[in-house]
């Protein structure tokens, strides 16, 4: 009775042997998956890695050539401010210069006129104070002329500080929008080597997982060897105990 249980145990033995292998089976394949899923994780933040270095890269590029700008644009705007400044003085100087063809002009006129009492012994002197007049005349549009022109420069020196001011505007935006990007790539960046170094110490884990697998493949070979053995003397103690059963018999009936 106890070969016949112990026959019995060695079938489930070699049942749950098998049962294990094959579940052992599944999970190293489900290992194998998982193995390459983290190996593909890893590739993939490599690659982003590199994507980040070369946007860190582009945005520190960008920051620079906005700094560029500005001080481009700062120069600029004093190069206008002194334009601007020239022009106000060349101004001035219009202003005085038809100031003084003013008088000039009215003392011309009197001159005719004082030259026209004279008679004829004032005669050359009217010539002198006609072509002096016609001269401060002259002068005198001329330096309208150039008060409206100096009046335009200024206009369009300031048009063009307004666009300078926004240009500078634009910069400044671009300026913080390159440091938050440098910041952000910066922290991503962080975040990527984190995932980077789960990704290993899972890649390591996987193959611990691998071996410890292989391990548990052989133990239960062994096992089911084991099993298949105990079946094997089971089998043989059954025969025997019916072999001695059958003497036993034998010898109560002599």
């Amino acid at each position: 009775a106890q070969s016949t249980e112990l026959s019995a145990v060695s079938t489930q033995l070699s049942a749950a042997a098998e049962e294990s292998a094959s579940q052992a089976a599944s999970v190293a394949a489900a290992t194998v998956q998982i193995s390459t899923s983290v190996e593909t994780v890893a590739i993939s933040t490599s690659e982003m890695n590199a994507s980040i270095r070369e946007i860190a890269s582009t945005a520190t590029s960008s920051s620079e050539v906005a700094t560029q700008a500005n001080d481009a644009a700062v120069k600029a705007r004093a190069v206008v401010q002194d334009l601007l400044s020239s022009s106000q003085r060349i101004g001035e100087v219009v202003g005085l210069i038809s100031s003084v063809a003013e008088q000039t002009n009215l003392l011309a006129l009197n001159a005719t006129i004082e030259a026209a009492r004279a008679g004829e012994a004032g005669k050359g002197f009217g010539v002198v104070a006609t072509e002096v007049k016609d001269l401060a005349h002259q002068t005198g549009q001329a330096t309208s002329e150039i008060g409206q022109n100096i009046s335009e420069i200024q206009g369009k020196v300031d048009h063009v500080t307004e666009a300078i001011d926004r240009v500078a505007g634009v910069i400044g935006q671009i300026q913080e929008s390159a440091t938050r990007i440098a910041a952000a790539v910066e922290e991503q960046s962080v975040t990527t080597n984190e995932i980077g170094n789960s990704a290993s110490e899972a890649s390591l884990g996987t193959n611990s997982i691998s071996e410890g697998i292989d391990e548990v493949s052989i133990a239960v070979g062994q096992t089911s060897e084991a099993a298949a053995a105990v079946a094997t003397s089971s089998g043989d103690l059954n025969r025997l105990a019916a072999q001695l059963q059958e003497q036993v018999g034998r010898f109560v009936l002599r």
